[in-house]
């Protein structure tokens, strides 16, 4: 969507003179594009603790579109999404029913005001986040780099201050610990959230989610 946004995006199928563009974001929820009023709508993810079931998502979504189209687009949206979370998170098709039932007896203006997540992908990049790990050069960062490669496919802005302001050697001066501190600090607090993966209970790692916390930066640790 490089140059112009969903608008910009939408405008190229104009030719074949469609009634919707709808832009699937993953866990970020989606956006509907609806021609005849030249509107975007964006519709919230539905999320849960666990994915445990994730083939055939995306059927769902369009299935249960298809089906409640006549109701209206922006409701026949949100009723897709709230079906495809269900879905994606039991095997057993009875739970999976029984989800979709319930959730069809509510009306379009209650599913609204259930809401859910909406990140758009072009706007994520605008989002800095604070890798708070021991990323440094000779350690093991398997992990981290499994984390990294995660974030930056869903087009996440991942600030790294090992890689930024460099990486002290060992027997360092006062002076150019203190400045790389206040480097790190300086970054941190630009940042709008940390992503913290404390491998062997890295001290350092420790101390920049308790100056998070203290700067109430949210704080998003990985289990390892």
């Amino acid at each position: 969507m490089a140059g112009g946004g969903l608008e910009a995006l939408a405008s190229r199928f104009e030719q074949f003179n469609p009634e919707a563009l709808i832009l699937k974001e993953n866990r970020g929820g989606s956006r509907l594009y609806i021609y005849s009023r030249k509107e975007t709508i964006g519709i919230g993810a539905c999320l849960a603790d666990t994915t445990v079931n994730s083939v055939g998502v995306g059927d769902v979504y369009d299935a249960i579109y298809l089906v409640n189209r006549e109701r209206g687009l922006s409701e026949a949206a949100w009723r897709a999404t709230w079906a495809s979370s269900a879905y994606a998170q039991t095997t057993e098709p009875d739970t999976f029913f029984d989800s979709v039932r319930r959730t069809d007896i509510l009306t379009y203006s209650e599913l609204e005001d259930l809401g859910g997540i909406h990140l758009p992908w072009d706007a994520r990049p605008n989002l800095n986040i604070y890798l708070a790990a021991p990323d440094f050069g000779g350690a093991d960062t398997r992990q981290i780099e499994r984390a990294l490669s995660a974030l930056q496919y869903h087009n996440f802005n991942v600030r790294r201050p090992v890689k930024e302001n460099g990486e002290l050697p060992p027997g360092s001066e006062l002076a150019t610990l203190r400045n790389t501190y206040r480097k790190d600090l300086a970054l941190l607090s630009a940042c709008d959230l940390v992503f913290a993966i404390p491998t062997n209970r890295d001290p350092g790692t420790l101390v920049e989610i308790g100056l998070a916390i203290s700067m109430r930066i949210p704080v998003c640790v990985s289990c390892v």
